[in-house]
């Protein structure tokens, strides 16, 4: 719902979708994978659906998002999340200003975390180079963190 129908006819339904997302977003919900597919939505209901510039929205899902950040299990939703982390940093949308320290750490982290993997990569010499392998966030995803930076 949130990728492709971010227009004026599922705006009724975002705030629904927020709550729903909050959920999974929560400290209640165990499963991982689950939270990382709720935190590429959160951030495209953000960005695409407007949400950010909702007062009584962008906020508190802003902030369900971070904390469920970064990524710990479904790096295949590494480029929509994190990209859109650094689409709503660039927005500088004023009602999410609060927010953009630990946005900065959060990309900060991922980075860091990143460098280690090709470091290690590289020293034991399997070359995975930050590309689609199992727990890596692709390299064009990297690159869009370092440009927002």
């Amino acid at each position: 719902l949130v990728e492709v129908g971010a227009g004026a006819a599922s705006a009724p339904f975002h705030a629904q979708l927020a709550r729903g997302l909050a959920h999974l977003l929560g400290p209640e919900e165990p499963d991982r994978g689950v939270k990382d597919n709720a935190a590429s939505a959160a951030v495209r209901l953000l960005v695409n659906g407007g949400a950010a510039k909702d007062p009584a929205m962008g906020p508190e899902l802003c902030h369900l998002l971070l904390t469920a950040l970064p990524l710990q299990e479904d790096f295949e939703e590494a480029g929509n999340t994190y990209e859109g982390l650094c689409a709503l940093l660039r927005s500088g949308e004023p009602s999410l200003s609060a927010y953009v320290p630990r946005m900065i750490v959060i990309i900060g982290q991922v980075a860091a975390e990143e460098a280690v993997k090709t470091a290690a990569d590289a020293a034991l010499g399997s070359g995975g180079g930050g590309g689609k392998s199992e727990g890596r966030v692709e390299a064009k995803v990297l690159a869009t963190l370092g440009q927002t930076a």
